[in-house]
């Protein structure tokens, strides 16, 4: 008769083939650290939001919009000129076929 018991190695193996599928996902929560003014500042306009398609935008392209958000004292003209740049960061994105980082 054979035996029903499971080698001590197969055993070992299916564990840690458990483990490894457990914590891979749980990793892949965790892969992504996000993005804060301490960590990526550059990234962040003068009131401290995130600059939608940072990722899209030329150098130059982010050097006018923080100019423009930095000449500009009232908060309703800042957020339109966000929300203009947003639309066409988006749009951007899209014909690229990447992700926004809004």
């Amino acid at each position: 008769m054979s035996s029903s018991k499971i080698s001590p190695k197969i055993l070992l193996v299916c564990k840690a083939s458990v483990a490894a599928l457990l914590f891979g996902s749980l990793n892949l929560s965790f892969a992504a650290d996000p993005v804060t003014p301490q960590s990526n500042p550059e990234q962040f306009d003068r009131d401290g939001k995130h600059i939608c398609g940072w990722s899209v935008m030329t150098e130059s392209e982010r050097a006018g919009f923080k100019s423009m958000l930095h000449n500009n004292n009232e908060l309703a003209d800042r957020d339109s000129i966000r929300s203009e740049s947003c639309k066409a960061m988006r749009k951007r994105a899209q014909e690229k076929g990447v992700p926004l980082d809004e």
